[in-house]
C-alpha cells in the first residue's frame, strides 16, 4: 500500500495550507481472477482508494473512501466477453445499486456506511 502526503491548499479547514496534510491510498488486488477453462474466466481488479486529512495536530479532519470492482470476462478461446464501452464506476457512485443492503448487519448501503464522518 502506498500513501502520499501533501499539503492541500484552499480545504477551508484551515487558515494555512501547510497546516493540512492529506494522505491517498490505492490498493489493488487481482486475487478473485480466474483462469478460463470450460467456462469464461475472469479478469477482476479490486481498488479501495481512502484519502484523509489532518490538522496541525494529526488529528482526522475528514475522510472519504470509496471502492471499485472491474470484472471483465473472457472466453477459453481468450475473447473478451465484457462489451468494451463498459464503464465500471465506484461503490460510492453506485450507491443503492450495489445491493450490499442485503447482507448488511447494520442494515445499510456500502456508501452510507463506508465513509468517515466527524
Amino acid at each position: 500500500m502506498l500513501v502520499f502526503l501533501f499539503a492541500l491548499p484552499g480545504s477551508g479547514l484551515s487558515q494555512n495550507a501547510n497546516d493540512v496534510k492529506t494522505g491517498l491510498s490505492v490498493d489493488t488486488s487481482i486475487a478473485k481472477s480466474t483462469d478460463a477453462g470450460e467456462e469464461d474466466g475472469l479478469a477482476q481488479a479490486d481498488s479501495t482508494i481512502v484519502a484523509v486529512t489532518v490538522d496541525e495536530d494529526g488529528k482526522i479532519a475528514n475522510c472519504a473512501i470509496d471502492s471499485a470492482q472491474t470484472k471483465i470476462s473472457f472466453s477459453n478461446s481468450g475473447e473478451i466477453v465484457t462489451p468494451l464501452e463498459k464503464e465500471f464506476v465506484g461503490k460510492q457512485e453506485l450507491g443503492e445499486e450495489y445491493g450490499m443492503i442485503v447482507a448488511s448487519s447494520i442494515g445499510k448501503e456500502w456508501n452510507e456506511a463506508g465513509n468517515c464522518s466527524f
